[in-house]
């Protein structure tokens, strides 16, 4: 996931030259303000729409199953079209156009979008990282804007109405009402405040400087890293691809208008590991273990017993037949399961932690 490399640079490299501590300024504050009044004369029906709705279960209800979105309405999708390439404020509606009346409130998606236009137009940064997803990218130096953008995807998560990931949003039922106004009312503007004083680097400098943020591909960026001391792993061990519980703070993150597909508004290029899919798991275990004993380093995995790989073959086995397994430790552990609408929210398991050496 793309996002969490903001998290990663703002925390645990060098932050530049005089921005040790970065926060909203004046100029900041003018940028937000003056794009929250445009989005919200923009968007003022939308707004009465879902501020009538929300006082009548059954009007909610409503408008939660219905409300206008790119993946459902026509002008909607032309919107976010002309937004895609427009310049400066006109660009800086997508949260809107694709998220609002479900995982935010038309509210909030309009302050988190005035948010993200202040801090780009700001720091002088419009978009993320160059490459696609499997272009190995590494930073030494986080980039100014980061903190504020680790601070506004923390806001995101925070406020987002789901039931702890974004696979879907939590509709308004008889039971699940009071908990989706609960979260649409949360004030995005003042958790954003709270959490830009509280993202910055962490450590010494001379630890920091030592550090390296890569983004891309684990078993290629494993392969061409200049220096790998261990590796821990921890990948997928299920059919279901992470990114379909990420997808909304990587679209925000990325900010480049995708299409949106079904009720949970999703990208249709999101990524899908090999991980999870039962013929290729264990080529991609292969690969991975593979890489890191190409580059003499050990690896710390931590993989449960009945975990995807497990239908296929045995997990230390395969370590095994490639590096030297030194231990395995075994742990009783509890594991969430995805939606948990039909039953239990938990499921009992182990967890297998294998350091191997090279």
């Amino acid at each position: 996931m793309l996002f969490t490399s903001c998290l990663a640079r703002a925390r645990f490299l060098e932050p530049p030259p005089r921005h040790e501590k970065i926060e909203p300024d004046d100029a900041f504050e003018r940028a937000f303000a003056a794009q929250c009044a445009w989005l919200r004369e923009r968007f003022a029906d939308r707004l009465a729409a879902e501020s009538a709705a929300v006082s009548d279960d059954a009007a909610l209800r409503k408008w939660v199953d219905s409300a206008p979105h790119v993946g459902n309405d026509d002008e909607y999708s032309q919107s976010a079209k002309e937004a895609a390439g427009a310049l400066g404020g006109e660009h800086y509606q997508m949260v809107t156009l694709y998220f609002s009346a479900s995982f935010f409130s038309t509210a909030q998606a309009i302050v988190l979008d005035s948010l993200r236009y202040a801090i780009d137009s700001v720091r002088g940064a419009r978009g993320v990282l160059p490459g696609g997803l499997f272009d190995v990218l590494e930073s030494t130096i986080s980039r100014p804007e980061d903190a504020l953008l680790a601070a506004w995807i923390s806001t995101a998560s925070t406020i987002m109405n789901s039931p702890g990931h974004a696979t879907q949003y939590l509709r308004p039922t008889v039971v699940g009402r009071e908990r989706v106004l609960k979260q649409w009312k949360r004030d995005a503007r003042e958790i954003f405040v709270a959490r830009a004083a509280s993202v910055g680097p962490i450590g010494s400098r001379s630890w920091r400087s030592g550090n390296a943020v890569t983004v891309g591909d684990a078993t290629r960026a494993v392969s061409e890293a200049d220096r790998v001391g261990i590796v821990y792993a921890d990948p997928p061990y299920t059919k279901d691809h992470y990114s379909r519980m990420y997808h909304v703070l990587e679209t925000m993150y990325l900010y480049d208008y995708p299409d949106s597909l079904g009720a949970g508004r999703m990208r249709s290029d999101r990524f899908r590991s090999g991980f999870s899919v039962k013929t290729e798991v264990e080529a991609s275990f292969v690969a991975m273990v593979s890489a890191v004993r190409s580059r003499g380093a050990d690896l710390l995995l931590s993989y449960p017993s009945e975990g995807l790989l497990s239908s296929r073959t045995d997990v230390v086995d395969l370590v095994s037949d490639l590096m030297r397994v030194e231990s395995v430790t075994r742990i009783k552990h509890s594991y969430s399961t995805v939606g948990a609408s039909s039953g239990s929210r938990q499921t009992p398991g182990e967890e297998q932690l294998i350091l191997a050496r090279s």
